[in-house]
């Protein structure tokens, strides 16, 4: 077993210094799935692999349901700049002898867009919709008392006016606890899955895909396969790697600093730091900084509170906002309840 954790690791590492080391922006689709959504990572500067013992672990490494005695649920709300908005909810629950699984949803609300194309250069063709979502299910097992490892399978679906497709993507991710000083690891690769081809109409008669690619006269035109294979739009990948050392316990005080480094397919890499300080084990301070994103630099910080709701459980609201330099601020908030 210690064998194959040292390899896990080592692979992880690997991955992480060999992956997106040129930036390739704009390569990337479905950029909805690259929005962080846990509200707590996002204070602490989206440090969070290491960390991962909440609910919403499920959208940042999977693994880490294994560190959630029980159940919890977790819903959230991201105010993303042009008036966008992103939803999320997840639930976990940990079964004896099995692991732990759980469900997630997002959804982007985009809200109608004004169609502005070459055949409506002043924006008069009308407003048409955008469907962005995801649904997941995750699973995670401990294969030792230290290390554990999960993964989410999900159904992504896009529609953008006319155009729609649906596919599936997959996270993979590990947690390791070194047994030295409490100094946790994390590590997930994020949206790893096929790319998504659109239907699109070539011969610009309002038919959509009336002619595919069989060679046969499908709409009679007399001619064929005249509606051609577009090209695939890759899923915006990421892998994560996360390292969380305690500074300080003492009783219900704590402070815990954390490192975090984020490779995606589609630009270079960020590297975050952050932290996160309780007291009396019921409000939290957090507070970070990342590095290399695409609008620069950028400052992050959050507050959280617990409430204990005796034998039922706790329930935990947390708020961050992201310098997000040109985007300016974004704001987040959430509601988490463990029993």
């Amino acid at each position: 077993m210690k064998r194959l954790i040292y390899i896990t690791l080592i692979l992880a590492l690997a991955v992480s210094f060999g992956f997106g080391q040129f930036a390739k922006v704009g390569t990337s689709g479905l950029q909805f799935l690259d929005i962080p959504v846990s509200t707590r990572a996002v204070g602490m500067g989206n440090t969070f692999s290491a960390v991962a013992n909440d609910a919403s672990t499920m959208f940042w490494n999977p693994a880490g349901m294994e560190n959630i005695e029980g159940g919890a649920v977790y819903a959230s709300y991201v105010n993303w700049p042009a008036d966008i908005g992103l939803n999320a909810v997840a639930a976990t629950m940990t079964l004896e002898g099995i692991g732990s699984i759980g469900v997630n949803f997002l959804m982007l609300d985009v809200g109608l867009m004004t169609r502005n194309d070459v055949y409506n250069p002043a924006g008069n063709g009308g407003t048409f919709g955008v469907e962005d979502w995801a649904i997941g299910l995750s699973y995670s097992r401990s294969l030792t008392d230290r290390f554990a490892l999960g993964a989410t399978v999900k159904i992504v679906h896009e529609k953008l006016a006319d155009w729609e497709d649906n596919g599936w993507a997959v996270d993979l991710g590990g947690f390791y606890n070194t047994g030295y000083k409490d100094i946790t690891i994390g590590f997930s690769i994020q949206n790893f899955g096929p790319d998504f081809r659109f239907d699109v109409d070539d011969d610009q008669d309002g038919k959509i895909n009336e002619d595919k690619l069989d060679g046969i006269d499908n709409d009679g035109d007399g001619l064929r396969d005249e509606d051609t294979e577009e090209a695939g739009v890759p899923l915006p990948i990421a892998f994560k790697f996360g390292v969380s050392m305690p500074i300080m316990r003492s009783g219900d005080n704590s402070l815990v600093i954390n490192a975090e480094i984020v490779h995606p397919n589609d630009n270079k890499e960020n590297y975050n730091i952050g932290a996160e300080y309780w007291y009396g084990g019921m409000f939290a301070l957090r507070g970070g900084y990342s590095m290399n994103m695409d609008a620069g630099d950028g400052l992050f910080a959050g507050a959280g509170f617990k409430l204990d709701l005796a034998d039922i459980g706790a329930v935990n609201l947390d708020y961050a906002f992201a310098d997000m330099g040109l985007l300016d601020i974004v704001h987040r908030a959430s509601i988490g309840f463990s029993f």
